[in-house]
């Protein structure tokens, strides 16, 4: 005889093995049989049903938190403050927070101010998901998931369009430039770290390159004639100058500008590769929210 201490699963599999057991148990353990086979039809059924209901699917392709990162520079009007967000953060906070939480997920969104290297190295890390108002530039050191139409950038998704100047000192009025090239042999061109953009349109040049920490800290340089030019955002550059007279009297821009930039708010591989379909709906939702803010 079987053992009776055995589970209902266990005496089923016995019963079909057991074939000269089989009439004198198969009296005894039918209801045992019929009862898992009711119950774990049922567990299945359950299990089938929660993985195909919208709540279950929607919550499987959302993530939970998300993790923003941004220059710790201003760049008014869409960053205003350095290390910690202001009151009035900017529009390029506001359109990133209104993007994330703007559909069925709901993730926790953390953002954070961090110096250039330092936010490119987090990147590599994995410790930050998404760099809003980021070029294409940064894929020559970094892979990061840019909105896509087969092969090419999809540029229906930019988020803001830039252009890089040269500036010089104003009182220098020997550097020219023609579009091409500037007329001094071999200038010291002065960067900001961690703007891929401006680095690979100076090594275009073949200009020797001067990296400063930040932007302000190349406008020292450059003030203080360590370097021959600067090669800047317009983003930010012509607005800091544009709300600081005493800076902008003593500061030039050689037309035309050296490059124009198209930015948009990429993750990182993983992120997109876990999440991407509630990626490509931030992506449509920044480009919205930036056409309002225009």
């Amino acid at each position: 005889m079987i053992s009776g201490s055995l589970g209902p699963l266990g005496r089923c599999i016995l019963i079909k093995l057991n074939f000269s057991d089989w009439a004198v148990e198969m009296v005894s353990m039918k209801h045992a049989c019929r009862d898992f086979y009711f119950s774990s039809r049922m567990l299945r059924i359950l299990v089938v049903t929660l993985a195909l209901s919208p709540a279950y699917v929607i919550a499987a392709q959302c993530p939970t938190e998300v993790r923003v990162g941004f220059p710790d520079f201003p760049v008014s009007p869409l960053l205003n403050g350095t290390t910690a967000l202001e009151e009035i953060p900017g529009d390029l906070v506001v359109w990133t927070r209104n993007a994330l939480a703007g559909g069925d997920c709901k993730p926790i969104v953390s953002i954070r101010r961090l110096p250039l290297n330092r936010l490119v190295a987090e990147l590599r890390a994995k410790t930050v998901d998404v760099v809003p108002g980021v070029g294409p530039a940064l894929l020559s050191t970094l892979p990061l998931a840019f909105p896509m139409r087969g092969t090419a950038l999809d540029s229906s998704l930019i988020i803001v369009r830039d252009r890089l100047w040269i500036y010089v000192r104003d009182d220098d009025n020997d550097i020219r430039w023609d579009g091409t090239r500037l007329n001094v042999q071999n200038p010291r061109i002065g960067i900001s770290a961690g703007i891929m953009s401006t680095k690979i349109a100076a090594d275009k040049q073949g200009w020797i390159i001067d990296v400063a920490k930040n932007p302000e800290s190349n406008l020292t340089k450059l003030s203080s004639h360590r370097i021959d030019a600067i090669v800047e955002s317009e983003l930010w550059l012509q607005r800091y100058l544009n709300t600081t007279p005493s800076v902008r009297a003593n500061i030039r821009k050689l037309e035309p500008p050296l490059v124009t930039v198209e930015r948009y708010a990429p993750t990182t591989i993983d992120f997109y590769r876990k999440y991407p379909e509630y990626t490509q709906q931030f992506w449509h939702s920044m480009r919205q929210q930036s056409e309002k803010g225009k």
